[in-house]
């Protein structure tokens, strides 16, 4: 058998050998990655990941990556009232686990934290997702108040 021939077949049967075993997924993002011990860390970080998972889709729809179904974004509204309303309840005993990013600071400055988490919790709830452009609209303020309280109390990756 010509030497070309062969390689061409042993190379056939190496790519029909990896399509059938099961490879292993990977995380798509470093935070999937996370190893969280504590189990009020991990409620927290479950919980700023829900949100940013539903923002994200929001933002999908307004760029038109997506096409806007108004049912997936009330829900996804519905989802961030939830996360912004639990996060003065997720932060309030001050847990420290090497794989969070919130800063201590948080908890010397309570009283501007919790005020921060209302103003995110009243701007999901003022998110409009009946219509592309009252989406649009209204987006802007739900993610200026998430990355205001970021800049302050979340370290960088």
């Amino acid at each position: 058998m010509p030497a070309l021939l062969r390689n061409i077949l042993l190379l056939a049967m190496c790519l029909t050998t990896l399509s059938i075993l099961p490879l292993p997924t990977l995380p798509l993002r470093a935070e999937d990655m996370i190893s969280v011990s504590d189990p009020h860390v991990q409620a927290r970080v479950e919980g700023m990941r829900d949100a940013s998972k539903a923002l994200n889709r929001l933002n999908q729809m307004i760029a038109g990556r997506h096409r806007f179904d108004p049912r997936s974004a009330r829900q996804d509204r519905k989802i961030l009232i939830a996360a912004m309303g639990n996060i003065p309840r997720r932060f309030q005993r001050y847990k420290y686990d090497t794989a969070t990013r919130a800063k201590p600071r948080i908890w010397s400055n309570w009283n501007d934290f919790r005020a921060r988490a209302r103003a995110a919790r009243a701007s999901a709830r003022s998110l409009n997702a009946n219509s592309l452009n009252r989406l649009r609209q209204t987006a802007p303020a739900v993610v200026r108040t998430c990355l205001d309280c970021h800049q302050r109390y979340r370290r960088p990756p």
